[in-house]
């Protein structure tokens, strides 16, 4: 079974907002999103996730966290997905040039995001679970699987 793996980043800035963009593709236009996309080919994921906060957004972005993984289809061809949301710290703005598949990068309040026109209903719980706190380590995604398993 073939599957698509991509990355969501969480970053917060000062003011307690939450960086979000707007999708210009057909199948989510101008629907929000937390920044990232489909991991490259032999990419790591926390590599994808940095590099898709810094194409959608112009923002560099440090990952402090893994908030979950999450199952769905993409909304684009139904294939079975897996997402990687992360949690992250704002970086420098590097540049004002944004993906093509991006109409707008800009930061929102936690409690109007639930008001906006969202890609996904899921993320109004992946959000809550962020603000509560909810992360785990980046170190478990390089450990041992056979360590979780009983012997």
């Amino acid at each position: 079974m073939a599957f698509y793996s991509a990355t969501k980043t969480i970053i917060e800035n000062q003011d307690g907002e939450i960086l979000m963009v707007k999708e210009a593709k057909d199948h989510i236009h101008n629907r929000w999103d937390f920044p990232g996309g489909g991991l490259e080919e032999g990419e790591k994921v926390t590599k994808s996730a940095e590099r898709e906060v810094l194409e959608e957004t112009g923002y560099n972005a440090e990952l402090t966290g893994l908030i979950g993984m999450y199952k769905g289809a993409s909304n684009a061809n139904h294939t079975e997905t897996i997402v990687f949301v992360f949690e992250g710290e704002l970086g420098e703005k590097k540049t004002d040039d944004l993906e093509e598949d991006i109409i707008e990068a800009e930061f929102k309040d936690k409690e109007g995001i639930e008001d906006l026109n969202l890609r996904e209903e899921n993320r109004k719980e992946i959000l809550k679970q962020y603000s509560e706190g909810e992360a785990y380590p980046l170190d478990i995604l390089w450990q041992d699987l056979s360590l979780l398993r009983p012997e």
